[in-house]
């Protein structure tokens, strides 16, 4: 009976940790996304107050703009992998729950008889 436990506890805690290191490493990624997303958006918002406030010339003023349009591309992107990052992130949660659920539950039945 030992042996089944602990072969059982090993196997699902080994997963248990495998899943928390994912989880960091998404953690990091969302991090990384979000710092990113906090960068294209200030520099958004340098270009459209530049393009507000000062005189700038046709040229000037086309390349800000074509910027611009690059930087709100970059953006969409940024969020859309940032929202699949926290899908994943919400599974492996989910996943973690259960296991420690299924361990309890496989425990409780061990010790029971």
């Amino acid at each position: 009976m030992e042996e089944l436990w602990e072969l059982l506890t090993s196997s699902a805690l080994g997963q248990s940790i495998f899943n928390l290191q994912v989880q960091g490493q998404r953690y990091s990624h969302i991090e990384n996304k979000e710092e990113e997303i906090s960068g294209v958006e200030k520099r958004l918002d340098r270009i459209e107050r530049s393009l507000r406030l000062e005189t700038l010339t046709d040229e000037e003023r086309n390349d800000l703009i074509k910027e611009e349009k690059d930087l709100e591309k970059k953006l969409k992107s940024h969020k859309t992998e940032m929202n699949g990052l926290r899908k994943e992130n919400f599974k492996n949660m989910i996943l973690s729950v259960l296991i420690l659920i299924m361990i309890y539950i496989t425990y409780d039945t061990v010790k029971n008889y």
